[in-house]
């Protein structure tokens, strides 16, 4: 028998709104979301005080274990955005330094050092973002099936910060710090990118060392990214759980 040959589908791309939304319907959360409405019906049913309260503690528990999912599946889904930015980023440092006219040995073993060190950092990326890659693909399986996913864009940008529930201040202030630094690093990145366009080609060893220290500032601005996407998950989880707190209070009132 001949065996059939399979072609692995191409990804598709998706917004985060709609990864996010996929997440909500994962049959794990489905069938515990089933076993809590399941034993608020039957308080419902019984008018039982004692069972009225045990359905609402399970109400709120169930909350904060989905928003906390949904937090940890949108920074997945973040960082493999993250590491294709950055993985696209390496090949084109990597061009940029190899584009340099050689000419010395100096400039030829300082081309090899840099090249193969940009190499092995855009090899750990690339693991990194497999991995993430595979996590949120088991998210959405239940509504993709083998068609793999890819994100379309980021899940949550650098600048947008808004919350209204207590509590969320000290977080608030930690991702607009972290801005403010994302943005003073950019500035310093442009500033670094007009300086090598000035120096001249002849410098070669000169310009391969500028384009190190543009590569450092530029990783530097990915780590920060990760501080503020690694807080925005926080906050995420923060704010749902606070209106988890909030819609058992009021069950309870009822």
């Amino acid at each position: 028998m001949v065996a059939l040959q399979t072609t692995a589908q191409p990804p598709v791309r998706i917004s985060a709104d709609d990864f996010l939304q996929s997440v909500s319907a994962h049959p794990e959360l489905r069938k515990r979301l089933a076993e809590v409405n399941s034993l608020t019906a039957r308080s419902l049913a019984k008018k039982d005080d004692k069972l009225t309260a045990e359905a609402s503690n399970h109400q709120t528990a169930f909350q904060k274990y989905a928003f906390a999912v949904e937090a940890n599946a949108l920074l997945s889904f973040q960082r493999v955005w993250m590491r294709e930015q950055q993985i696209a980023e390496q090949k084109h440092f990597q061009e940029n330094v190899l584009a340099v006219k050689a000419n010395g040995n100096d400039v030829l073993l300082k081309q090899e050092v840099l090249t193969r060190g940009s190499q092995l950092y855009a090899f750990e990326l690339e693991t990194e973002r497999k991995l993430h890659v595979k996590e949120i693909n088991e998210w959405v399986r239940h509504e993709y099936g083998d068609q793999p996913i890819l994100p379309d864009g980021w899940a949550w940008s650098f600048d947008e910060v808004s919350s209204t529930v207590s509590g969320t201040e000290d977080l608030l202030t930690d991702i607009r710090n972290l801005s403010e630094v994302f943005v003073q690093i950019n500035g310093i990145i442009a500033l670094q990118e007009k300086l090598i366009a000035k120096i001249d080609r002849k410098e070669t060893l000169t310009v391969l060392n500028e384009l190190a220290e543009l590569n450092a500032y530029k990783k530097k601005r990915w780590a920060t990214f990760e501080q503020i996407a690694v807080k925005k998950a926080e906050l995420f989880t923060l704010v749902g759980d606070q209106k988890s707190d909030a819609g058992s209070h009021l069950s309870g009132s009822n």
